[in-house]
């Protein structure tokens, strides 16, 4: 069995998607002040100061109030946006290459629920592990159930068992954190800021 495991953001799209989506949501007007400064210049300075990402903690909190089923909705209209004009075409070359040969596609990203499985729905990935909002009564509490950021090799275990028995794993990622990805696939690309795959 092959498998490709691909993360989302600067990989398989060429933006934040967590970012673009909170955009998409104060276009709307359905974000609150918290979103503003989580989006700010003077944040993202901030958190490199500092060595956190300040401003995706403002911003998942930023959600607190706003149900599951209007962030789910609006997930897909940013994801139908973002499908028109931020793609990564090398990458999608090899998911479709992979696909003919059989390949099971794994989404594998710490981008918020809502977006990742639009996402997986319009690339009919088979399966998908993201990092997942905290709901309550089907409301957003603005705080993570799961964070997968620098542990998806466990989470993509956890949930697909399957996993265990591939002949080949195909990680494409542009992320420092998914060093864990690295270990465990027999082929692996990074994604560049340009965009461009090389094999590491």
């Amino acid at each position: 069995m092959m498998v490709v495991v691909v993360d989302l953001c600067g990989t398989l799209v060429r933006e934040n998607t967590t970012r673009g989506f909170m955009a998409h949501l104060q276009r709307k007007r359905l974000s609150s002040w918290l979103t503003r400064i989580g989006l700010s210049r003077i944040t993202g300075r901030v958190g490199r100061i500092v060595r956190s990402d300040l401003s995706r903690s403002l911003l998942i909190r930023s959600l607190r109030g706003i149900s599951r089923e209007i962030l789910y909705h609006e997930a897909e209209n940013y994801v139908e946006e973002l499908m028109r004009h931020n793609l990564n075409s090398h990458v999608l070359q090899i998911i479709r290459e992979r696909t003919s040969q059989g390949a099971l596609l794994c989404l594998a990203t710490a981008s918020l629920d809502p977006i990742a499985a639009s996402v997986a729905r319009h690339f009919q990935f088979h399966r998908v592990i993201s990092s997942k909002l905290e709901y309550v009564n089907k409301v957003s509490t603005g705080k993570l159930e799961l964070d997968v950021r620098g542990n998806k090799w466990n989470n993509l275990r956890q949930q697909f068992l399957e996993i265990d028995h591939a002949d080949e794993i195909i990680a494409i990622t542009d992320n420092p954190e998914d060093q864990d990805l690295r270990v465990h696939a027999t082929e692996f690309h990074w994604v560049s800021p340009n965009g461009e795959l090389s094999e590491g």
